[in-house]
């Protein structure tokens, strides 16, 4: 086994990556002493798990669905003569992510919890070095942000015609990170109604399904909510994603064979009358992608000397999926 003194980490130049993107990164190696090894190996592992509980007959019942995205492993130097000297290396890689995979997310409820996740592992085989790194990846099909428009006839007591009222509604973008504010644009036409839209009601909704190939499981919640007074018939509205339930921030939006997790801004207009008939108010339904906030990687944080030898690069690796 190799020297406990002795130790390696991994460099990426970010944390987040587009599918399809090729990942730039070093493997860091210091040796204390000589060691004998054989190669230096590099593994990316994808998978997308999710175990649920669900009531059925009066008993509680537990289901679990999985699939393998990735399994691609690569030697990434051979070690001569089974003997690694002492010394600092850095050994560069060039990895190109698949193009037809789903993105990270991960969540963890009360009887639901799932993820999908992607890991590099770099080792020197035939000692005890080993170094990993989590690999966020987002899939970066959709970023046109969508109209949504809605159209109401308004009835009062007695299912007296009140007119109609429309409502529509546009995000910023459609694609936002957890780090950040999500602007979306109403306007609304009550020209034709003796009513006014007096509030809106304005609420994230997180919809999570997981499946196991013969099951399948839906939960849909709000991860934020506010009702404001309308400022006017055209205005603009800031969400704070940040501030969304700290159990979703995590839960960011894919869509994989085993999760699928997505976002939507629901805005529901709120008639001055209260004459008005629950379900006739206009409703528009907004959907975004939620995002990983793209961090810059963080260097381990240790003092030592340090005059590093550089390999060669070898060939820029496509890995392929998992079938």
């Amino acid at each position: 086994m190799g020297n406990k003194a002795s130790f390696g980490f991994i460099k990426t130049q970010k944390t987040v990556y587009a599918n399809g993107e090729t990942i730039f990164g070093e493997f860091c190696l210091k040796c204390h002493e000589d060691m004998h090894a054989q190669r230096i190996l590099l593994k990316v592992t994808g998978v997308e798990v999710a175990e649920w509980e669900e009531m059925q007959n009066n008993a509680m019942r537990q289901y679990r669905g999985s699939q393998i995205i990735i399994d691609y492993s690569e030697v990434l130097y051979r070690v001569p003569y089974d003997n690694m000297p002492k010394g600092d290396y850095i050994f560069p890689f060039a990895i190109e992510l698949p193009f037809d995979i789903p993105s990270s997310t991960s969540f963890n409820y009360p009887r639901l919890n799932g993820r999908i996740q992607y890991m590099m592992d770099i080792y020197l085989e035939g000692t005890d070095i080993k170094a990993s790194a989590d690999i966020k990846v987002v899939n970066s099909k959709y970023d046109e942000p969508v109209l949504s428009e809605a159209y109401s006839k308004l009835k009062g007591c007695l299912w007296i015609e009140r007119g109609e009222v429309y409502l529509r509604g546009k995000p910023s973008k459609s694609m936002c990170t957890s780090a950040e504010n999500l602007r979306v644009f109403v306007d609304f036409d009550i020209s034709k109604s003796s009513w006014n839209i007096a509030n809106i009601d304005i609420s994230i909704v997180q919809i999570i399904s997981v499946n196991s190939g013969d099951k399948k499981y839906i939960r849909r919640q709000a991860v934020y909510s506010k009702n404001i007074p309308t400022p006017g018939q055209q205005f603009g509205i800031d969400l704070p994603i940040r501030d969304i339930s700290p159990d979703a921030r995590d839960a960011f939006s894919c869509a994989g064979r085993v999760i699928e997790v997505a976002y939507s801004v629901e805005i529901n207009g709120v008639m001055d009358s209260i004459f008005s008939v629950y379900g006739e108010e206009p409703q528009i339904i907004m959907w975004f992608s939620l995002n990983p906030p793209d961090h810059p990687p963080e260097i381990p944080k240790c003092t030592f000397s340090w005059k590093p030898t550089v390999q060669e690069m070898g060939k820029r690796t496509s890995i392929p999926i998992f079938r």
